[in-house]
Formats: C-alpha cells, structure tokens, sequence
C-alpha cells in the first residue's frame, strides 16, 4: 500500500452518496493515500490530506471508492517505508 494520489472526480449520480463524499471532505484536487484494503469486505483504509495540512484516516467501502476517479501521483516501492 502507500500509493498517493488526487481525486479527480467524484460522482454525482446519487444525491445521498455526494453529501456523504463531502462529509468526509472527499473532493476533486484532494490529495489522499491508500493506507490499506481488506480483500474480503473491499473495505479501504485512505488517508485524506487537507489544505490546512492536516490528515485523516478513513474507512470508506467499495462501492463508495468506486465512485472516486483518482490520479496516481507515487506508488510506494514494496519493502520499502515511508
């Protein structure tokens, strides 16, 4: 895990999951990493990356993460820590 990207696009054919999007600051240009995905739920570990320098780590589901266009922006090595 560890690859850092900037969400590009949210979508908005459901009403409900936008505002939820937004509730958790989830927004096009910002920046997030993958912290860690449970193979079984499809549940994701993401770590949000705020304007005001701040971070967050949140869980969201598949069906949500499948409704967020991302850029990647760097991909970890694997053995390798950041």
């Amino acid at each position: 895990m560890g690859t850092r990207a900037t969400i590009t696009e949210v979508s908005d054919e459901d009403a409900d999951l936008l505002r939820y999007l937004g509730e958790l600051k989830l927004y096009p240009k910002t920046e997030i990493k993958a912290v860690s995905i449970l193979p079984v739920d499809g549940l994701m570990t993401i770590c949000s990356y705020l304007k005001a320098g701040n971070s967050d780590n949140l869980v969201i589901g598949e069906n949500v993460a499948n409704c967020i266009s991302v850029t990647i922006l760097q991909q970890d090595e694997p053995g390798k820590e950041r």
